[in-house]
């Protein structure tokens, strides 16, 4: 989305405005993220414990359109090992994945059909194309 179709890309694992996040109301800090680009898409890999799943619930509410990209476990893994910008270790993993699957019931029901599978054994992933046209069909 940001390098082929000019969205404004905003990642909260290594933004600043991590701190503002939990802290303020989603239309103010969504004001603050845009700063002036009016197409943004934000990511986050949040943990999945009640204060992220509340806020991404106000999100939602304040019309924000949440997707959650999930896919092929083992692939994930393998792709999360080969990471060379932020290394992820097993022990993580399994702390995530874990986490994920406890609250799984509840992401089904806050993501309910904005669930695309983007990641397939090799692993592989689903063309950028393709999740731009599910997202936005």
């Amino acid at each position: 989305l940001a390098h082929d179709r000019g969205f404004l890309h905003l990642d909260l694992e290594t933004s600043p405005l991590i701190e503002d996040l939990l802290h303020i109301e989603p239309l103010a800090f969504i004001d603050k993220a845009r700063a002036g680009s009016p197409d943004m898409v934000i990511t986050w890999g949040f943990p999945p414990n009640p204060p992220c799943m509340a806020k991404v619930r106000e999100f939602r509410a304040a019309g924000l359109v949440p997707w959650w990209f999930d896919g092929d476990r083992a692939a994930a893994l393998e792709s999360y090992r080969q990471r060379t910008d932020y290394p992820g270790t097993d022990f993580y993993w399994d702390l995530q994945l874990a986490a994920i699957e406890q609250a799984w019931p509840e992401l089904v029901d806050l993501y309910d059909d904005r669930r695309i599978d983007v990641t397939s054994p090799g692993p592989t992933y689903l063309d950028p194309e393709e999740i731009f046209s599910r997202m936005f069909a």
